[in-house]
């Protein structure tokens, strides 16, 4: 689904539309049916809508909300799909970890210790979070916040003191000099910008992946498997309990131990468990000190609440 965000100026309402990132059921959707979805969303916001920002890599669709946004509109200057928006809004401003041209450009992203740190117009900053993706986010935060009047600098400065979002590679705690991480990423492209971020670091993962869905495993099980080979190395070991079943009457042909089986094909090291309860005593029997556990999935309360056990275990 497209991300909403509002918030509040002097002036009235602010809409960044992130419209170019699908999840889950849009995620092989054909075009012509994501773009009825952004419709749909554009019809909604078009009277509060004053900021159309653009970011992602989803099918590639024309944006009905950035002629509507009366400020401007922001785009991804490395996302291809953003660049059919790119001539709609007269004031367009562009974002980049690519393009020096870009209005936004952030240069010399290096991974440091718990967070990253960047150039923009020759001045370092650094965020408190990790990811080359989140460099991109705090691009693009600045770049909407510019269209309303704010520096750029005083931006990026501001950013400096974000601490991340709920989920979202949230590092719960360590013990005995293991970090465990609970992550909301749930589809290929979530998974692999987690990936991305993780391997930045030494250290082996240890990852445990909780599915959600048939369907959803039936549509892109195959590619998530695909993303975790990109990045995992022959040390690091992919867990994976029973698909995650919300109730109902759902065609349930297919299990995590097919995922695991893909996985092995792709030289993953990867383990099936039938219960949680195998699953974590087998992370406190095989964790060791610098392992970093990550706990992974969405829609499912009780993963945070396994973090935090695995913790106590580990003491």
């Amino acid at each position: 689904h497209p991300a909403l965000y509002h918030t509040k100026n002097c002036q009235g309402n602010t809409t960044c539309f992130i419209c170019l990132n699908f999840a889950t059921l849009l995620y092989h959707t054909k075009n012509h049916l994501a773009q009825l979805y952004v419709s749909y969303w554009a019809i909604r916001l078009r009277r509060c809508s004053r900021i159309c920002a653009t970011t992602g890599s989803g099918p590639s669709i024309r944006n009905p909300s950035a002629k509507k946004a009366t400020l401007g509109v922001v785009i991804n200057k490395d996302c291809a799909n953003s660049s059919v928006v790119a001539n709609i809004n007269p004031n367009t401003i562009t974002f980049s970890l690519q393009d020096n041209n870009a209005d936004f450009y952030a240069s010399e992203i290096k991974a440091v210790e718990n967070g990253s740190t960047y150039v923009y117009k020759g001045k370092q900053y650094k965020l408190n979070i990790i990811g080359t993706f989140n460099v991109a986010n705090a691009m693009c935060a600045a770049a909407c916040c510019s269209i309303l009047g704010v520096d750029g600098h005083l931006a990026c400065e501001i950013l400096q003191t974000f601490l991340g979002t709920k989920r979202r590679l949230e590092v719960l705690g360590k013990s005995n000099k293991i970090t465990v991480i609970d992550d909301f990423a749930h589809n290929p492209d979530k998974v692999a910008a987690s990936m991305s971020a993780l391997k930045s670091y030494k250290g082996r993962l240890i990852v445990m992946f909780q599915p959600h869905g048939f369907a959803p495993m039936r549509m892109m099980g195959r590619e998530i498997i695909e993303a975790f080979a990109k990045y995992l190395d022959k040390d690091d070991i992919l867990l994976m309990p029973e698909i995650f079943f919300a109730g109902g009457n759902v065609k349930r042909d297919i299990s995590s131990k097919d995922l695991i089986e893909y996985a092995k094909s792709k030289n993953i090291n990867a383990e099936y468990f039938a219960s949680r309860d195998d699953l974590e005593k087998y992370i406190i029997k095989i964790a060791r000190p610098n392992d970093r556990i990550i706990l992974m999935g969405a829609r499912d309360n009780s993963i945070t609440l396994l973090g935090y056990k695995i913790l106590e275990e580990l003491q």
